[in-house]
């Protein structure tokens, strides 16, 4: 994955030292507000990263929603993309073009286990 999503929005998968001590002596506790905040960011991001090939009408029109919404420049909404951004921590313009990079992975489901892959498992133990 190219990016981490956590409580602080997007980040690097790798940390330095001084902001993983951040990151554990920070309160885990995330406000209803912020809880939100984040889940527009992630939908977004899913969005943009699951819909980008869609051949159906809902899934273009989902992609061409989340795309209009990085892309505006809104200030008025206070959920618009650069109002998250400022309330999340992030700079407006790398997040936009991180998220709106052409070669952005598209994020696949999990896969399902295998009930196979149980009896293998339990013949290890």
């Amino acid at each position: 994955m190219w990016f981490g999503f956590s409580d602080d929005g997007l980040g690097p998968l790798a940390i330095r030292p001084v902001q993983f001590h951040d990151m554990w002596s920070r309160s885990r506790a995330i406000s209803p507000e912020r809880g939100l905040a984040l889940a527009v960011m992630e939908q977004a991001i899913t969005d943009l990263a699951d819909q980008r090939f869609a051949t159906g009408r809902r899934g273009q029109r989902l992609y061409w929603q989340a795309y209009d919404w990085v892309v505006a420049d809104d200030r008025e909404w206070p959920f618009s993309f650069v109002n998250l951004c400022d309330a999340l921590g992030l700079q407006v313009e790398p997040a936009r073009r991180r998220l709106l990079d052409p070669v952005m992975p598209v994020v696949a489901p999990a896969p399902r286990p295998d009930a196979g892959l149980e009896g293998v498992l339990e013949k290890a133990a």
